[in-house]
């Protein structure tokens, strides 16, 4: 196996700013961040130039609210094609301004957020969101009318 594991922490205080002498206070979301799927897809990347099977590769992101796995099913070469433009627009923060965009829209839903930003955004089929409750694990995704359904594993 190959992947990654971190944490999306709780909310937390930074110092002032703006000048208006209160502190900030940062609301992380709780979801995969663009940073993550690009680190994905840089670890496909890399086990496809080493012979790693794709199926041994993972990123998950832990939080107090929820955990997340990405796995990857698709054509390697998707990922491939795309990964040189989508770290550009994430070192530009072009990607980071549009998940924020999905997740204004879709505030009531982050995994439909996510999801969309998915599709959308980075556009690479077969890359895969697994939800894990404790013993329970569910993926989750997009269905026909574009709300999110879930399949237990």
């Amino acid at each position: 196996m190959i992947g990654y594991i971190h944490s999306h922490i709780n909310r937390y205080e930074v110092p002032d700013s703006n000048g208006d002498g209160i502190p900030e206070e940062v609301k992380p979301i709780k979801m995969p961040s663009p940073g993550d799927v690009i680190k994905f897809l840089i670890l496909l990347q890399n086990a496809d130039n080493n012979g790693i099977p794709l199926s041994d590769v993972y990123g998950s992101m832990y939080s107090a609210v929820n955990d997340y796995t990405l796995k990857f099913t698709g054509d390697i070469q998707d990922v491939l094609a795309n990964i040189n433009n989508l770290r550009t627009l994430k070192n530009n923060k072009t990607l980071d301004k549009k998940y924020m965009e999905y997740f204004k829209k879709y505030k009531l839903n982050r995994e439909k957020a996510f999801l969309k930003f998915l599709k959308n955004e980075i556009g690479i089929e077969g890359i895969r969101l697994f939800k894990i409750n404790g013993k329970t694990v569910k993926e989750k995704f997009l269905n026909e009318n574009g709300g999110v359904s879930s399949q237990d594993c």
